[in-house]
């Protein structure tokens, strides 16, 4: 499912249009610190790992969101 997408479905969680894009601002703000959270301490990847999960956290429909939220 696309980002469009959801924020078409937004009504159904009794969102606005406003409130959802608040909402995805949210989630793209802390997807945003993926890496930084990941090489913390308490997580404490390494580089390798943090190649194997950029895919989930990087990609077009993350540009997309944060696009959306600018």
């Amino acid at each position: 499912m696309s980002v469009h997408e959801l924020l078409a479905e937004a009504a159904r969680f009794e969102l606005g249009a406003d409130e959802a894009k608040k909402v995805l601002a949210q989630v793209v703000a802390a997807v945003g610190r993926w890496q930084e959270v990941a090489r913390s301490p308490i997580i404490g990847m390494v580089a390798a790992e943090l190649e194997t999960f950029a895919p989930a956290f990087e990609h077009s429909e993350r540009d997309e969101a944060r696009a959306l939220v600018k």
